[in-house]
């Protein structure tokens, strides 16, 4: 009797605890998503006209006498875009076309107008409290809220299960949007296998498989079709081998600075625990369908040279020792000292190391440097994270996930299950965003795109990211027809607690869609050491397994594949049998451990070592 009151007394405090920390973290408060009508529309129109005459002006006072970068500022673009969409929804509706065929039209340029807003008035965290209060109680219980119950999969779900379901879901073999009434009449298998429609900003009708190399072609090819002059000939590798110091970026989470290469574009260089997560998780959303995600890169030992500014300032450091002040003294309090390679490196008369080279006439030759850079110092780093500003992607701030259409749709609900998978804690809506994507034809930016932005947080440890170690192999729990996520999310984005079955089993699908060849070939540009590679990709293929059962989708032919999350490596040294890896785990007493976190990985092999304490 004991033992049944205590579980009633935890069952009714989770219940408890769900219910007053549903309402998460968005990154614009209190927008009021409106239904398409007339008036609803024409308000819309007004009030978008005066913010656009509003941000105007405020650009200006930014950047005056620069009327190129208010024209091509996101801001200025997106409204232009929203104007021009509103107006045609109102002619429309002005020849009597039925509300219900613009309603969804009307509901995209509403999230187009979050996002924007959202730009103009970035996010900030709430109190600490109220932060520290939802967060904790979102990773505490987090599985206990994240689930969902398995229906009678050969039985229609009938008319009140079925406006639970998504909305604008697509039969792909017809092309038609199902309704209400025809979801009622079909089981949750036939569900799940609808799809989203074919112009959702957050996905592609592609099958699940290897689309990351051409999605970095196409961006590649628009970006020299509509860069600027010297981006016409625009190579990513040979961008991102000479990069030249920018400004610190303190708006950041994680260690990072910007800096343009020679073709005159900005990159972000990040340091720390999420260097190989996030080049990892970008990677895996590409490939399960994603429309976008920024393009980041790991850059190993001495492949990137960062090169400083001819005279310093407390901004613009000229040598090693300023730089690495600016960080330390910055809020990231980071010791970029231990990133930065022991050899080369060049000294001052008083024999103080001032950097890792110096630029001279034969580097200035041999890498098109311009002039101005001869006789500056250049830092060479153990590893960084490279991600590239797209200048085919006028960016906007947060999309909504926690009111609106979000909640009635299929991609937003079943991101649930991708974040299950990669073990991302930190989705929240500055966590994703929305972007203006050049078209390939004209170069007129019109494509909305919505997509995750920072996955970095992923493969999550207990205090860390990218903790390949205490990486479960399983994220589903069973219990009494109840599947639970086993994840323990930061942030729990509101859509997440309408993800139905068919939703998730949908998501499992396209994950299960990608086989081991796909998983190695991501790992590989991870910047992993190879033993860290191999552990990544049993545990990320058994947790897949694990979605594969979880949703009977063998019975689909989808195959289980084959897996030993707790694998051990064996490599022959000189002194004998060295063990990398043992049972799952990176062992800390291998030497080959040992000497990759010297030389290659100071955050750390076994338990990464946060950014905060690095």
């Amino acid at each position: 009797m004991k033992q049944r009151v205590s579980v009633l007394l935890i069952f009714l405090c989770v219940l408890f605890f769900s219910s007053i920390a549903k309402a998460d973290f968005e990154a614009l408060k209190d927008y009021n998503f409106k239904q398409c009508t007339k008036e609803n529309v024409s308000d819309f129109l007004a009030e978008i006209k005066r913010e656009q005459v509003e941000s105007r002006k405020n650009l200006e006072k930014k950047y005056p006498d620069r009327p190129d970068k208010i024209d091509g500022n996101s801001v200025t673009v997106a409204y232009q875009m929203m104007i021009s969409i509103a107006e045609e929804l109102l002619v429309r509706i002005e020849k009597n076309e039925p509300l219900a065929t613009l309603a969804a039209t009307f509901a995209r340029l509403q999230r187009l107008h979050y996002s924007t807003l959202a730009q103009i008035n970035p996010y900030t965290d709430p109190p600490i409290l109220v932060l520290g209060w939802k967060c904790s109680n979102n990773f505490l219980f987090g599985p206990f809220k994240l689930t969902t119950r398995e229906p009678a999969l050969n039985r229609p779900v009938g008319a009140v299960k079925a406006k639970l379901e998504a909305r604008g879901l697509v039969n792909p073999k017809t092309g038609k949007t199902v309704s209400v009434s025809e979801l009622a009449a079909m089981t949750p298998i036939q569900i799940s296998m609808l799809e989203p429609s074919k112009d959702h900003p957050a996905i592609t009708q592609s099958l699940p498989g290897n689309h990351y190399s051409a999605f970095l072609n196409d961006m590649t090819q628009l970006i020299r079709k509509f860069g600027k002059k010297k981006t016409s000939s625009f190579d990513l590798n040979y961008a991102r081998r000479i990069l030249f110091f920018d400004e610190l970026k303190t708006d950041a989470s994680s260690p990072k600075l910007k800096a343009k290469d020679r073709y005159g574009l900005t990159w972000r260089v990040k340091w720390g625990d999420e260097v190989h997560s996030d080049v990892v998780a970008t990677r895996l959303a590409i490939d399960v369908g994603s429309a976008y995600a920024d393009m980041k890169f790991y850059s190993g030992p001495a492949e990137t040279l960062l090169i400083l500014p001819a005279s310093g300032s407390s901004d613009s450091p000229s040598d090693r020792a300023a730089l690495e002040k600016i960080m330390l003294e910055s809020k990231f309090k980071f010791h970029l000292n231990r990133y930065i390679v022991e050899k080369p490196f060049i000294a001052d008369a008083n024999g103080k190391i001032v950097g890792t080279g110096r630029v001279d006439e034969a580097m200035l030759e041999r890498d098109s440097i311009d002039s101005k850079y001869l006789g500056c110092i250049y830092l060479a780093f153990k590893e960084c994270q490279l991600s590239l500003d797209s200048p085919v992607l006028k960016r906007l701030g947060g999309i909504d996930l926690n009111r609106g259409n979000s909640l009635d749709d299929r991609v937003g609900r079943s991101f649930l299950i991708f974040n299950t998978w990669i073990n991302n804690p930190d989705a929240k809506e500055d966590n994703a965003c929305s972007g203006l994507l050049a078209d390939r034809e004209t170069g007129e930016f019109k494509k909305y795109v919505e997509f995750i932005s920072d996955m970095g947080a992923s493969f999550a440890g207990p205090y860390s990211s990218g903790c390949l170690s205490t990486l479960s192999p399983n994220c589903v729990t069973e219990v009494l027809n109840v599947k639970s996520m086993n994840l323990h999310p930061i942030f729990l984005p509101q859509c997440w607690y309408n993800c139905t079955y068919s939703d998730a089993r949908w998501m499992a699908r396209r994950i299960g869609k990608l086989r081991r060849a796909d998983l190695e070939r991501i790992f590989a540009e991870s910047g992993w050491p190879s033993y860290s590679q191999k552990l990544g990709v049993e545990k990320m293929l058994s947790r897949r397994n694990d979605l594969v059962k979880a949703f009977g989708l063998t019975e689909e032919g989808i195959p289980l594949e084959s897996c030993n999350p707790k694998l051990s490596i064996s490599i022959k040294t000189p002194d004998g049998e060295d063990y990398p890896v043992i049972r799952g785990m990176i062992n800390p007493l291998s030497k080959i451990v040992r000497e990759s976190e010297r030389t290659g990985h100071p955050e750390g092999l076994l338990l990464t070592r946060p950014r905060q304490l690095d």
